[in-house]
């Protein structure tokens, strides 16, 4: 393929070659092929003089040095609720962290992906913070760990961008701005702020690593890179890159199955920008398209359109306009990076009823012909159509399930912020004076890495988070779900159920809403509303199992114990594989038999209870069950089972203020008094705000004779609680009996 597409303006400053060719005998793509001086070009050259050498090592410093400084406050955030803790903090495969647990992942979906390395990364951070635990009792793990491992990511991708970038434009000053732009601008902070999404970064460091070496293997012209007159042929070429590129992309699909779009990208830096045969290069990335379409197919079996909300579902002849109304999103966002959020709520329902819909298209087309109208158009074709393509997956094309918040988030920007990187490093490195091109780019780097500090700050806990959702999108229907988790966790659950009611206004149908909403008016004692709404959870969605537990709850508490067990029956009819239903119905059967009087049926609900706590503890052995099957035990006066399944649970979480406090209870019951002071000052120690540690240890300290220190702990409890509630009643009832 020759093209007469002239040479790169820029070329003569773009690199510097270390040695002259030699006069005798030039190759048509300018490798010296004959004499004495012959060249030994490599495909993995870096800029050819010491001195360029050192100035894109240095200009290398000075990008990690921003990225650092830009995201660094990370460290100290939270983890979220969006997320983190399904992935981390509740993940029951982390407690405990075993071998074999880490293993699991590699042969079972878990929250509806197939990402085993991402989940063996998080294993790994979780073991990191293991020693290093957090100066919060409130942290199950230590943030900064899992704030640092993203940050790290990020900063890989970062360098390995810079490396590409370099390679492409062959122009040091050039490939910073374009991996500045990556790194720095305010549509990225959402992959670097988030734990959650560590699954992305990991994925892009891996992506790039591919590319690095698949170019290995098929060349970039050492003088002039994309800037080349021709194609460039490598003088050798060597397996082992194909196979590290190719095993190398392997482990970015096993992180997020987003990287199937990696083919498609190797595609166009090959055929477009590189000029290569379209037929070697198909043949190159073939065993790429069969990895890839493999992972989509798990994704899509594990994600199928049933679990889609109905609504963001577009018939197939409307779906390029969603894809040209997110591109579109994409650009704008991109020029005016403001009102940046988590939640944009732009559902395909929701831009459909917009007026632009239908000629959103129109800006990423007009950017397409502007790409053809102007010299060079090979290379702006090139970058450009890698953020087209980075963007294919997830632009609305094929429905997924995010679609039923937004099509649009910050996050599936990260890659596709290297096609525009790359677009701006060809730009600057095509001046003939780069001056005043790179001086205007520093300064809209630097509003961008301002902006990026401000939107960082959205991400630093659930309230802050939240709460821009809301301001980005007063619609946002996922910020007043998890607000009103906050109020509710926190008590206050009046504030709560208006949040929930801003949920219902949204969407009518949300089954989780009417379940929190109902579980609100359980805990002010309305029990008529809490019913209601629980019914109305169940009626949206009849194998709902945590309505169905909750509801079962609610009967429990009026007494009505018929109407419970028929729901504990009912949630584990609906999922007899989740541990939760077996859990629960286990604990009223063993409660049960305490109060029944009759020998025979005693005995009948203690079996048929032991049976579906074993079924669960088989499903999910980890401390949290055993610690309900030991209380449970205790309750019933099976007190030697009990404390044998508390010290379980208390061996496999040593942390774990729960278990210690129901340990040291059982203790108590036995007599065994020391022993109960030390498990209650464990739990109280483990977590200071826990109000059944406190009490616990009060009624340890009564036992042991220390009558001042109980009623301190007494005080110290009833000061987390909400004076009117019915445990405060509890406390202050206990307090008047201690002599």
């Amino acid at each position: 393929m020759i093209s007469s597409e002239p040479i790169s303006e820029a070329s003569s400053i773009a690199a510097e070659p270390a040695l002259a060719p030699s006069s005798k005998g030039e190759a048509a793509n300018g490798e010296a092929t004959n004499g004495e001086n012959e060249i030994q070009r490599t495909t993995n050259q870096e800029p050819r003089t010491k001195s360029s050498r050192r100035m894109a090592i240095l200009l290398g410093l000075v990008l990690a040095g921003v990225v650092v400084a830009v995201f660094y406050p990370t460290l100290g955030y939270k983890l979220l609720t969006w997320d983190d803790d399904q992935h981390i903090t509740e993940n029951r495969y982390f407690n405990p962290l075993t071998w074999m647990n880490v293993l699991h992942f590699w042969g079972y979906s878990h929250i509806y992906l197939y990402i085993p390395v991402s989940y063996n990364f998080y294993a790994f951070e979780v073991w990191i913070a293991g020693w290093f635990p957090s100066a919060d009792p409130a942290d199950k793990f230590n943030p900064a760990v899992f704030h640092a491992g993203n940050l790290l990511l990020h900063l890989g991708c970062t360098l390995w961008a810079y490396r590409l970038m370099l390679r492409f434009v062959r122009y040091a000053p050039a490939a910073l701005c374009g991996a500045a732009l990556f790194a720095v601008h305010p549509l990225q902070a959402e992959s670097v702020c988030w734990v959650g999404e560590t699954r992305g970064t990991l994925a892009t460091f891996f992506s790039f690593a591919a590319i690095w070496f698949y170019l290995n293997r098929v060349g970039v012209d050492p003088e002039a890179g994309i800037f080349a007159a021709r194609p460039y042929t490598p003088p050798t070429t060597r397996t082992r890159d194909a196979v590290f590129a190719f095993l190398l992309y392997g482990l970015a699909l096993l992180s997020k199955p987003s990287a199937s779009s990696l083919p498609l990208l190797v595609f166009v830096i090959d055929v477009v920008l590189l000029r290569h045969s379209w037929k070697q290069s198909l043949l190159r990335l073939a065993p790429w398209f069969v990895a890839g379409a493999v992972i989509m197919g798990l994704t899509k079996y594990y994600q199928h359109n049933d679990m889609i909300y109905w609504a963001s579902i577009k018939p197939w002849y409307q779906r390029p306009f969603v894809a040209g109304d997110a591109y579109a999103f994409y650009l704008g966002k991109l020029l005016w990076p403001f009102d940046l959020g988590f939640d944009y709520g732009r559902t395909p329902h929701y831009a459909g009823e917009s007026r632009m819909f239908y000629r959103a298209w129109l800006a990423p087309l007009l950017l397409v012909v502007a790409s053809i109208a102007l010299p060079r158009r090979r290379i702006w074709l090139g970058a450009y159509g890698l953020f087209l393509v980075a963007l294919l997956p997830v632009s609305g094309i094929v429905p997924f399930i995010y679609q039923s918040i937004s099509t649009v988030a910050d996050r599936y920007m990260y890659v596709p912020m290297f096609g525009l990187g790359l677009l701006l490093a060809a730009w600057i490195a095509s001046r003939r004076s780069p001056v005043v091109p790179m001086a205007v780019t520093a300064l809209v780097l630097g509003f961008f890495a301002q902006r990026t500090i401000e939107q960082c700050e959205t991400w630093r806990d659930d309230w802050a988070l939240y709460t821009n959702g809301l301001r980005v999108n007063p619609a946002s229907y996922m910020s007043h779900l998890n607000l009103g988790n906050r109020y509710k966790d926190a008590g206050h659950y009046e504030t709560a159920i208006e949040q929930y009611r801003g949920v219902l206004a949204i969407r009518y149908d949300y089954a989780w809403a009417y379940l929190h909403m109902g579980t609100c008016y359980a805990k002010l004692e309305n029990y008529e509303q809490a019913i209601k709404q629980l019914d109305t959870a169940i009626r949206q969605d009849p194998k709902f199992v945590e309505a169905q537990i909750a509801l079962g709850e609610v009967y429990l508490i009026q007494g009505r114990e018929e109407d419970a067990e028929k729901w504990f029956r009912e949630a584990l009819k609906s999922a007899p594989d989740e541990s939760n239903p077996n859990l629960k119905l286990g604990e009223f059967l063993l409660d049960k038999s305490r109060k029944t009087a009759d020998g025979s049926s005693k005995a009948s609900y203690l079996q048929e209870g032991k049976q579906d706590f074993e079924a669960g503890l088989k499903i999910a052995p980890d401390a949290e069950s055993h610690r309900r099957y030991g209380r449970a035990l205790v309750g019933a006066g099976e007190f030697a089972a009990g404390t044998v399944q508390l010290e379980k649970a208390v061996e496999l979480s040593p942390d774990n203020a729960k278990a210690l406090a129901d340990l040291g209870s059982s203790y108590l019951s036995a007599g065994k008094i020391a022993l109960a002071v030390e498990m209650s000052e464990r739990a109280v120690r483990s977590d200071p705000n826990s109000v059944d540690a406190r009490a616990n240890r009060a009624l340890a300290l009564a036992a042991a004779g220390k009558t001042h220190a109980a009623r301190v702990e007494y005080e110290r409890a009833l000061k987390l609680l909400s004076p009117g509630s019915a445990r405060a009643a509890e406390i202050r009832k206990a307090m008047q009996e201690l002599k």
